[in-house]
């Protein structure tokens, strides 16, 4: 059963990536490129950025049950 356990190595790799993205479409978002936004843009990227919040949820709540 263990070996179905993904590796922390990999889950910390994949959490740090998602974070990275989300800061990465927050500096897009609230920088020069947010300023000419409308509505439903910013509504599809809070989308996207709360999608990746919750990827990152789950990721970390497996980091406990991962294999060294």
């Amino acid at each position: 059963m263990q070996s179905n356990m993904p590796k922390c190595s990999d889950l910390e790799k994949e959490i740090l990536d998602l974070e990275n993205e989300i800061r990465h479409i927050q500096n897009e978002l609230f920088t020069g490129r947010g300023i000419g936004i409308g509505n439903a843009e910013n509504t599809k990227i809070m989308k996207k950025i709360n999608s990746l919040r919750t990827e990152l949820r789950v990721k970390n709540s497996e980091l406990t049950e991962c294999r060294p």
